[in-house]
């Protein structure tokens, strides 16, 4: 019988959120890598969550019961239980940490995603360099020893940049996809009612901008953008409309910025939290 690949899958994210607003990109990719591998016959899943950074053992079950309700719970493990040999892993897939401790002396394949490098090239994100933190400890997992997987070429790019000790061989790029399950065709009725909602006709144009209000997100250079465009052509019906949960201060900067201009003003509107399910009439 042929050996099923035993992984060693990161699961933290899923336990760490704790409320469906502040869940960001990043989580739907743990959440949908899990469901993939999940699918599959030839590996079996061992969810990995850090003991410190979940509420709850019995937290962390709830959500996966939860978002995969007709498939049966993997083995749990972490550095204060259910650990196992070294013979029972032969794949440690981190989506969302560093690899951790307790398994770095482990010979085994690590793969790490890294999502992008800001918190070492984007101006205010000190405390994504604080000793010791979350971004800090990611860091110092990119490693010659370790495989590397990205979601862009220029993340890549990056990450050669400041880990000049990487091979490029080992870092794989990996673009990010929709779920086309999710998304099809609604109603024109139900579309308007949508749009209505968020201060929009049917017949208006707009892009839609769905993402964790923050600096590195370039917001103010979209829509200044975005104005100069619509300026030009003298366009009168187009709208930037910016969805997603705060993340830090820079959401009162953005709104100072937009209040300031009555083109900002009347062009850019910021309607908050989207539902999952809303996001199908866009």
């Amino acid at each position: 019988m042929k050996h099923k690949l035993n992984i060693l899958y990161d699961a933290t994210l899923i336990g760490h959120v704790t409320s469906n607003r502040t869940r960001r990109g990043i989580y739907f990719v743990v959440v949908n890598v899990l469901r993939e591998l999940m699918r599959r016959d030839d590996v079996n899943i061992i969810l990995y969550y850090h003991p410190d950074l979940v509420s709850s053992f019995d937290y962390f079950v709830g959500q996966i019961r939860e978002l995969f309700p007709d498939q049966k719970i993997p083995l749990i493990a972490n550095e204060k239980g259910n650990l196992f040999n070294q013979s029972e892993v032969d794949v440690v897939l981190n989506t969302w940490l560093w690899i951790p401790e307790f398994l770095n002396n482990i010979n085994v394949t690590k793969f790490l995603f890294v999502y992008d490098m800001m918190g070492l090239l984007q101006p205010g994100y000190d405390d994504f360099l604080t000793p010791g933190g979350w971004f800090q400890r990611v860091c110092e997992s990119i490693v010659p020893t370790n495989y590397i997987i990205t979601d862009s070429k220029s993340a890549k790019d990056d990450i050669l940049k400041l880990f000049p000790n990487m091979d490029r061989n080992q870092i794989a790029v990996s673009y990010l996809a929709a779920d086309p399950s999710k998304f099809y065709r609604v109603s024109e009725s139900e579309r308007t009612s949508f749009l209505r909602k968020i201060g929009l006709k049917s017949t208006d144009k707009y892009i839609f901008a769905l993402c964790a209000i923050e600096t590195r997100k370039n917001l103010i250079t979209n829509i200044v953008s975005f104005i100069k465009f619509v300026e030009k052509h003298n366009i009168d019906n187009f709208y930037f409309i910016i969805s997603g949960a705060n993340w830090d201060a820079f959401a009162e900067t953005l709104d100072d910025y937009i209040s300031k201009s009555p083109a900002l003003k009347k062009f850019i509107k910021r309607v908050g939290y989207v539902h999952d399910l809303s996001l199908i009439h866009i």
